[in-house]
């Protein structure tokens, strides 16, 4: 992160200039051309500028020149997506290893270090026919490895920032933007929204892909630790148990297995540093390379499996014999490509800059749909149930009755709507009586949806009623608090 950080601070620094006491940038002139070319339209005849209605040039009072103008801008809007979609810039991806490093020199992740010590030969071997869902069936598999191995065991052989700095007269560092932020943006709910996002899960994804790459185990696991709150938090219970289970095992591993594990984390079947696979992906390659070779529309058979996989490499050797005969062969040793988002960048900074400014308090995406306001406490009640799932389903305590795993923290308003429509019968009346006991604070209100609530039968009503049932206890709750504690009401002549 700190890495990204301080290139992030760089390249914007260098951007900015000082005009008219102002700091500014280009993203601010474009921003400013954008809009201004929206109320104006430039005669191609004389190139006045003219108000965007007017249909006669103001200068040389020639109706042709603005027609001609419109038009154009017409053409330009139409295939604006096409000369500037993202990626648009050419790529050669056949471009040698050797070549493309003279060109651009550029490697992926080179400032991340790799732990890839040579290239992978991944080989194909006799088929264990067992699917391994089980411990057993593992087992069997682990077995039939160490046989086929020889093991003697089984007998076998930030822009705010600068310009805050700039003025001050101080260099920006990621150190006084986490300061920075912390002071003055974290009160600010679209910010504190946005840092979370980015600082945590999406730099978690950015690790997980550096580390799988180069072959580097403390970022994976960087990134396992930052991405837990996500199956908690949004009430994904097998990924929860995954990853519980997951970070269990590998604490509780000898060191000498853990070693073996955190220098294998990926391998690079080209030899390349930054272009490690997780094995789980170059088995699956062989698997369709064996797939090819089966006779179409037919069952195979054990002994076709066995014929196919053990014969694999040479009918692979022989393949890229013929290939470098004709002329067809083609080296996999590639230099890691270049994507050029540059546009999209740039496009989406003027985005953000219009969705952070300092007025804009109301919570809502980038988008301007409204957010659940629990989305600010994400992180907080994302560790509270993955607390409360390790003292439960590992250490066997009472669970914590004031957190719900099957409930996740919602995005928006609509979404709760959505959630509670797929709830059970039993589990809306559930939802039911925590709001009469814990939310409505007026006794007379309490007691009279109680009475409602237990004269309700369960065995013949469907579940709407309920729902109906929920929902006006809600209204009445928000009514409550809309009323405020200086006004007396009496709530028994709602009744």
């Amino acid at each position: 992160m700190y890495f990204f950080l301080s290139k992030a601070i760089k390249d914007v620094l260098n951007e900015q200039e000082n005009a008219n006491d102002e700091i500014i940038d280009y993203v601010d002139k474009q921003a400013h051309q954008e809009s201004r070319q929206k109320n104006i339209i430039v005669c191609t005849r004389c190139g006045t500028e003219n108000p965007k209605r007017k249909q006669i040039c103001e200068n040389c009072q020639e109706r042709e020149g603005i027609k001609e103008a419109k038009q154009a801008q017409h053409r330009t809007r139409k295939c604006d997506d096409v000369s500037k979609s993202v990626g648009s810039k050419e790529i050669s991806l056949n471009t040698p290893l050797e070549t493309a490093t003279a060109i651009s020199g550029h490697q992926r992740f080179e400032h991340v270090p790799s732990n890839h010590k040579e290239s992978t030969k991944l080989m194909m071997g006799r088929p264990v026919f067992v699917n391994p869902n089980s411990n057993e069936a593992v087992a069997l598999i682990l077995r039939s490895i160490g046989i086929s191995s020889g093991i003697k065991r089984y007998e076998g052989n930030g822009s705010a920032l600068v310009r805050y700095m700039m003025k001050q007269g101080e260099m920006p560092t990621p150190d006084k933007y986490l300061l920075f932020y912390k002071e003055f943006m974290s009160s600010n709910p679209r910010w504190a929204y946005l840092h979370l996002q980015v600082f945590r899960f999406s730099q978690a994804i950015i690790n997980l892909r550096m580390g799988v790459r180069r072959n580097n185990s403390c970022l994976v696991q960087s990134a396992k630790f930052h991405l837990k709150e996500l199956f908690y938090g949004r009430s994904h219970p097998h990924y929860r148990n995954i990853e519980l289970f997951d970070t269990l095992q590998y604490h509780f591993m000898p060191d000498e297995v853990k070693n073996i594990w955190d220098n294998n984390t990926a391998f690079t079947v080209s030899g390349h540093n930054s272009k490690g696979q997780d094995l789980d992906f170059l088995l699956e390659e062989k698997n369709r390379a064996v797939k090819q070779f089966i006779p179409s529309g037919s069952i195979p058979s054990n002994e076709t499996w066995d014929a196919i996989c053990c014969n694999l490499q040479y009918i692979e050797d022989l393949q890229n014999l013929v290939s470098s005969w004709v002329g067809t062969h083609r080296s996999n040793n590639y230099q890691t490509k270049h994507v050029d988002i540059e546009f999209a960048v740039n496009s989406f900074r003027q985005t953000l800059r219009t969705y952070l400014k300092p007025e804009n308090e109301t919570f809502c995406g980038l988008s301007g749909s409204k957010l659940h306001p629990g989305l600010l406490k994400f992180l907080e009640t994302s560790t509270l149930k993955r607390m409360d799932h390790i003292n439960t389903e590992v250490l066997n305590e009472e669970p914590n009755l004031i957190v719900n795993q099957n409930e996740p923290v919602y995005v928006s308003d609509e979404e709760i709507a959505s959630h509670m429509n797929k709830l059970s019968k039993i589990d809306i009346i559930r939802k039911t009586e925590h709001l009469i006991h814990d939310e409505l604070k007026d006794n007379i209100l309490r007691s009279h949806y109680e009475n409602v609530l237990h004269s309700i039968d369960g065995g013949q009503l469907k579940k709407d009623v309920y729902l109906t049932l929920y929902y006006e206890i809600k209204d009445v709750i928000q009514s409550e608090c809309n009323i405020g504690e200086e006004e007396s009401v009496d709530f028994g002549t709602l009744l």
